[in-house]
């Protein structure tokens, strides 16, 4: 799969892990198949991070911004949902995530579509991940019979 810096990516994980921990008293769906020792935290973190990527479609047409993906994960299974974020979503703790690529446009010109299909490449990436995390399955805190996740990707171009 097509990765694009990787180092910055982890550089980025590790940033997160050590700057915005779980606290204790956040209980939030698991994602399943963490390796032994691996906190619910980090293992979620770490498959982001190595499944996750910009869209070439969106780096080419420079398009940032935010985007929601909720997990939504009850007795029966797991669901989600992508949509651009907006200010006027309120989120209780949501994880934040920040993908980054490097701007290597120049700054040529933008075109009216070439933003439609940037646009429409990074939110089809959220989706993607969501279907990518609802296969590996969640579970719930214990006694918790539904619960949703919050995962906000900060799509972001290196200036």
């Amino acid at each position: 799969m097509n990765r694009f810096f990787p180092k910055l990516l982890a550089l980025s994980l590790l940033l997160l892990l050590a700057a915005a921990p779980l606290s204790a008293q956040v209980e939030r769906p698991t994602l399943r198949g963490a390796a032994e020792g691996d906190s619910p935290q980090k293992h979620l973190l770490k498959t982001i991070y190595e499944e996750v990527i910009y869209p070439p479609t969106a780096r080419e047409s420079r398009r940032t911004g935010p985007y929601l993906l909720k997990i939504y994960v009850t007795e029966e299974g797991s669901d989600w949902k992508a949509v651009p974020l907006t200010p006027q979503v309120q989120l209780k703790d949501p994880l934040n995530l920040t993908v980054v690529t490097p701007d290597n446009t120049g700054g040529a010109p933008v075109g009216g579509q070439m933003k439609v299909n940037g646009d429409r490449a990074l939110l089809e990436e959220t989706e993607r991940m969501g279907r990518y995390l609802v296969n590996m399955g969640f579970d719930n805190a214990p006694g918790v019979t539904s619960d949703s996740l919050h995962l906000v990707f900060y799509y972001q171009l290196e200036e």
